[in-house]
């Protein structure tokens, strides 16, 4: 069954506070995307949320950043989609790989480096 018309649910990738994040496959290409799926009635607050991420997105086009490709509301869910990065959570891929030290050290010095986003 598509979800949209080529598109097809896969599984579903993870769950947040606000809702669950799902891959759909392009029945012909077979590009893969991911799609956030918020549910505006359980969740009040998100739409504040929605738009400021939607703002952020549309705002931070650089090739280290997850590709956002729109967004779409049908009834009371709230969809976005976005691009699909295999191999998981990121917090997952870095946990373990550096001491308590070190990884203060290297947020901060990410943190000096993303000044200018958040200006």
């Amino acid at each position: 069954m598509d979800f949209v018309a080529g598109w097809q649910l896969s599984r579903t990738l993870g769950e947040g506070s606000f809702g669950k994040v799902k891959l759909l496959t392009h029945r012909s290409s077979g590009e893969q995307v991911a799609m956030k799926e918020i549910d505006l009635e359980k969740h009040s607050g998100a739409q504040s949320s929605i738009q400021k991420e939607v703002f952020i997105h549309r705002m931070a086009n650089h090739r280290n950043i997850i590709q956002f490709y729109g967004n779409h509301r049908e009834g009371h869910v709230e969809y976005s989609f976005l691009e699909f990065l295999s191999g998981g959570d990121l917090f997952d891929r870095i946990a373990g790989e550096y001491s308590s030290q070190s990884a203060i050290k290297r947020i901060i010095h990410n943190g000096a480096g993303q000044t200018g986003i958040h200006q």
